[in-house]
């Protein structure tokens, strides 16, 4: 048991998925029987990430905002710290989506993805079977070129990037993983595949683990205008991680996904005529 800063509660559930990884989902307490549909919130976590990357503290401002309104967050290890967002990935964080759907009504949907989960994000928003499904994709400072990814000399990451893609060996190896990893490389998606969808896209000016020029700045040029709406927050000055500005606002913009309360019927009055012999 959990509580916010507001003295919310909110009980954390654990599960596993088929690769024996951990996965988690949470919402509070005095809500959980009361709602017919609840808000929720599928997070991708990024490089080195697990379980309980959401819970970090960097996440507060929004994690206890998301808490306090009614939200219900779904996380997991989503096939390790180096998953690289590959088809197994993507199918373990489907698989934690079913999970919490025994738990809860999902109504409203976002998909975030942050950092290196930006990669599977793009792909459970754009090409799983919650294409249809989700209400809006965000990425935070999201990896979105994979291919220029895998080309980043600076921060090779050669292994775990390969076995995400079937490339057997741990060198560099474009040549096999190039055509392999295309499928699932967010900047060769259609530009028709982001019709009707809502995208938001976070990044730091100052970002120099994922540089927002190929990834986040590079998506908004080709894809912006395909979408239904294109959200962009920069963080200025700001680097790799969330800041409370970027957090806020973003649960500003998640909150107004929510459809409208429906009006309180008005009250009918009867007025009954007394008709009166003198």
């Amino acid at each position: 048991m959990s509580t916010t800063a507001t003295g919310v509660v909110y009980t954390e559930e654990y599960s596993t998925t088929s690769d024996g990884g951990a996965c988690r989902w949470y919402m509070r307490d005095d809500r959980k029987d009361t709602l017919d549909q609840v808000p929720l919130l599928l997070f991708v976590h990024g490089g080195g990430g697990n379980v309980d990357s959401f819970g970090f503290s960097g996440w507060v401002w929004l994690r206890e905002a998301l808490i306090n309104a009614g939200w219900a967050v779904v996380e997991g290890d989503g096939g390790g710290p180096s998953n690289w967002g590959g088809p197994t990935a993507q199918g373990l964080y489907l698989e934690m989506f079913d999970w919490v759907s025994t738990k809860i009504i999902p109504g409203v949907l976002v998909i975030m993805g942050q950092s290196m989960g930006g990669i599977a994000a793009y792909n459970l928003a754009g090409q799983s079977i919650l294409e249809s499904r989700h209400s809006a994709l965000i990425i935070e400072n999201g990896t979105t070129d994979l291919t220029q990814r895998y080309s980043d000399h600076a921060r090779a990451a050669y292994p775990a990037m390969n076995a995400a893609y079937g490339v057997p060996g741990a060198t560099y190896q474009p040549e096999l993983f190039d055509p392999a990893a295309q499928p699932y490389d967010p900047m060769q998606f259609p530009e028709s595949m982001w019709a009707g969808k809502n995208v938001r896209q976070v990044w730091g000016a100052q970002d120099d683990s994922v540089e927002p020029g190929p990834h986040g700045q590079a998506w908004v040029t080709k894809y912006g205008t395909s979408t239904m709406s294109t959200s962009v927050f920069i963080n200025d000055p700001g680097g790799h991680n969330p800041l409370k500005a970027d957090q806020l606002s973003t649960f500003d913009y998640m909150q107004a996904l929510l459809p409208p309360r429906p009006p309180l019927p008005e009250r009918v009055y009867t007025v009954r005529r007394l008709n009166m012999i003198t």
